[in-house]
């Protein structure tokens, strides 16, 4: 029987899943779940996807996404396979990881959304990898204890790992000459559009940046204020690159 074709229409909301083949582990240590989220974190925000739910479980995982402009086949094509890729090199395994394709079902939000949360949520409690809601609270492979705020949402791009790069690149910078003390205004000015967008936008706080940039606290204030300046020059190329604002209006209207 063929397989019947994916809803992938933007905006539509699915429950994925997706299991080991023979229902063996997928993720085998610590290094192996933050490698998943750590890829997950880069594709979210790449193919403008919203995850509002996940649970990682020895032998299977669980997503709630809802679907942008690129097609949830093509998301999680890039995740299972490059997430594979990287585990059988990692522990020297060849041949398939998952079992067959993932499994999606698309999702009614008004009545259910909450409850499918607390589904996916609960999952390692089911699971017994955590004794009590307690210790759920704490537990690091799953988004409950993001929501609560008792720890990092680790889907949220690490600021090293995605701005700077990606920065640096559009100004043909050297990251290492980011992190060293060289004045040069082409790089000064760098460093402030990263303080500026990564506080404005990600909500990194000055320490969070200042330990980035190894800058003090105190620098990391007066880039912010620089990099603002910067980012108002109209058709700045910066932030065309991350889509964040529709036009220059939209950006003016935002920091007034």
């Amino acid at each position: 029987m063929p397989r019947q074709p994916r809803l992938d229409a933007p905006g539509v909301l699915q429950h994925v899943m997706a299991r080991g083949i023979e229902r063996r582990k997928i993720f085998w240590d610590d290094k192996d779940r933050s490698s998943f989220l750590e890829r997950l974190a880069i594709i979210l925000e790449e193919t403008q996807t919203q995850c509002y739910a996940w649970a990682l479980i020895p032998n299977h995982f669980h997503l709630l996404l809802r679907i942008g402009p690129t097609p949830l086949s093509k998301v999680m094509r890039r995740l299972m396979t490059g997430y594979a890729v990287t585990f059988n090199h990692r522990h020297r395994r060849a041949g398939h990881l998952f079992q067959n394709r993932y499994k999606s079902v698309v999702c009614e939000e008004d009545p259910y959304l909450l409850e499918l949360i607390r589904y996916i949520h609960l999952n390692p409690l089911r699971a017994k990898l955590v004794e009590d809601l307690k210790s759920l609270d704490k537990y690091p492979w799953t988004g409950h204890s993001a929501i609560l705020g008792r720890r990092k949402n680790p889907l949220i791009p690490k600021l090293e790992n995605e701005l700077i790069k990606r920065v640096s690149k559009d100004r043909n910078i050297d990251i290492k000459d980011l992190i060293s003390f060289k004045r040069k205004k082409d790089i000064s000015n760098t460093r402030a559009i990263i303080s500026y967008l990564a506080a404005i936008e990600l909500r990194h706080s000055g320490a969070k940046i200042a330990s980035e940039l190894r800058l003090s606290e105190k620098s990391v204030s007066r880039c912010i204020e620089r990099g603002k300046k910067i980012a108002l020059v109209p058709l700045n190329p910066v932030l065309h690159l991350f889509n964040w604002y529709d036009n220059d209006k939209e950006l003016l209207e935002y920091l007034q």
